[in-house]
């Protein structure tokens, strides 16, 4: 079993794309770097031992993030969270295609 996070900071582009070549399948993930500067991927293959799919769960899990440190209170200390006062608000997208190429 492999279970990792990989972190980015600061990512220049607000964009992933998963793609398995041998069936020419793929998502392409977009979002706003501007307010989610930073990106977790999480990668999970196999599964806890007693599990129903132990062996064949493989995930993949992309996270646009405001902050590096994944707590709030320790963001907050650090001056790293996204802060907004009182009823204001913050726009931001993100946007999930479908990508579809022939096998390679």
């Amino acid at each position: 079993m492999r279970n990792e996070i990989l972190d980015f900071e600061n990512v220049h582009e607000g964009r992933a794309v998963i793609r398995n070549r041998e069936t020419g399948l793929g998502i392409e993930f977009l979002w706003d770097n501007t307010i989610l500067k930073n990106c977790k991927l999480w990668l999970c293959t196999g599964n806890d031992e007693g599990h129903h799919h132990h062996g064949g769960a493989y995930v993949v899990c992309i996270l646009p993030c405001s902050s590096q440190i994944m707590n709030l209170d320790k963001a907050v200390e650090k001056g790293d969270a996204l802060r907004l006062d009182a009823f204001n608000t913050a726009e931001s997208y993100f946007e999930i295609k479908c990508i579809r190429d022939y096998p390679r």
